[in-house]
């Protein structure tokens, strides 16, 4: 990081037999500080950025743009710098993990709209699908199993241990209405750290039979000293979908999750609004998702 907000001591109050005054005391104190605080935050970033991604320019600053952006949606990126000046569209159940020891920059849109879990999976961290709106399925079962039910929105599980964080909504009749799915639960957010390449995001809607749920929004991650958000429309939207048509529920909110020292520019909620996690919309008769969530940590 490049040093800022120190005093500068003039050289002749550091030569050898100059009085200490209280300005000295007082600059070397304050430096001390600033010292302390800039390595806290380089060193508790979870991933240890340590520069050893080989690509970008020389200096190590890697430039999302036109021509790579494709490929920076799959990269899991550490760097000195990320500068994004092009759209990228998240591959579909693919978190988006970026990671910077000196700043991010983000000068376009970062789209993980309806690129979280499908149809007939579940979410993780974000919102809950809304339920469909139909007869029920006649499907006979073997003895002794109970086959899920395609009108359920879908539920919310912790990778890898398939704990139940959010219980998809039952599906309804035709004439609906169907279930709103669960909100995403801040208080699950904290485990999402330790399992964030395996992520996916807000869970689908269910089914009406004829026409699938909206998919979940998706996972969007970024790490580093300083994240700029210029002005210029949306930012990151990682939505649920709507629902196809019909009856079908809406797909639930993604995660976004954002570290860092100091933000410019990002609008959470309100006019101006840059960062989404909304609910994927009903189809019909059907449930709405359930909304996703931000999780912004500043570290002092």
């Amino acid at each position: 990081m490049a040093l800022k907000e120190y005093i500068t001591i003039p050289e002749n109050a550091t030569k050898p037999g100059s009085p200490v005054d209280a300005f000295l005391l007082e600059s070397l104190r304050f430096n001390d500080k600033n010292t302390q605080d800039i390595l806290a935050a380089l060193n508790s970033f979870p991933w240890g950025c340590d520069n050893s991604d080989s690509e970008g320019l020389p200096g190590n600053t890697v430039v999302v743009n036109g021509g790579n952006a494709a490929d920076m949606a799959i990269k899991m990126i550490r760097a000195r710098k990320i500068e994004m000046t092009a759209q990228v569209d998240l591959h579909d159940e693919v978190p988006l993990i970026w990671m910077a020891s000196e700043s991010i920059t983000i000068s376009a849109k970062i789209n993980a709209v309806g690129k979280g879990a499908k149809a007939g999976t579940s979410g993780d961290f974000g919102g809950g699908g809304g339920s469909a709106a139909s007869a029920a399925p006649a499907v006979v079962p073997p003895p002794g199993v109970q086959p899920p039910d395609p009108r359920n929105g879908g539920a919310c599980k912790i990778p890898g241990s398939g704990v139940t964080m959010l219980v998809g909504k039952a599906g309804t009749p035709p004439a609906g209405p169907g279930n709103k799915g669960a909100n995403a639960d801040a208080k699950w957010s904290s485990r999402a750290l330790g399992v964030l390449a395996l992520c996916k995001g807000g869970a689908p809607g269910g089914s009406d039979g004829a026409n699938p749920g909206g998919s979940g929004g998706g996972m969007v991650v970024l790490c580093a000293p300083k994240i700029t958000f210029s002005p210029g429309g949306d930012r990151i939207d990682a939505s649920g979908a709507a629902g196809g048509a019909g009856n079908a529920g809406g797909g639930g909110g993604g995660v976004v999750i954002l570290i860092a020292k100091e933000f410019v520019g990002d609008v959470i909620a309100g006019p101006g609004q840059n960062i989404k996690v909304a609910f994927g919309a009903k189809a019909g008769n059907g449930g709405d998702g359930g909304d996703g969530i931000v999780v912004k940590r500043i570290v002092k």
